[in-house]
């Protein structure tokens, strides 16, 4: 949030985000997603999501999420919550 502010008030000229970030960061502090611009995608940090659990967690609530995940992908709920981010690939 800080960076954002900063990058809003021209304090930096660039600041490393992802667009889904930008845009929660963005509402959070009133700013509108127009008042930024993607410039430059970093492929080396654009990497997929990976959900990490505690080695402590059972087995049991790691089959619960996946099996969860698969059903709202499934379903198209994930595909409806995406579609709310556009710029979210």
């Amino acid at each position: 949030e800080i960076n954002l502010k900063k990058l809003k008030g021209k304090r930096i000229d660039l600041m490393p985000s992802t667009m889904l970030t930008m845009e929660s960061f963005s509402k959070k502090l009133g700013f509108k997603n127009s008042d930024f611009e993607p410039v430059y995608k970093i492929n080396e940090l654009s990497t997929d999501l990976y959900m990490a659990f505690s080695n402590k967690t059972s087995d049991a609530i790691v089959n619960k999420f996946r099996k969860s995940l698969k059903k709202l992908t499934a379903n198209g709920t994930i595909a409806k919550i995406m579609a709310k981010y556009p710029n979210v690939k």
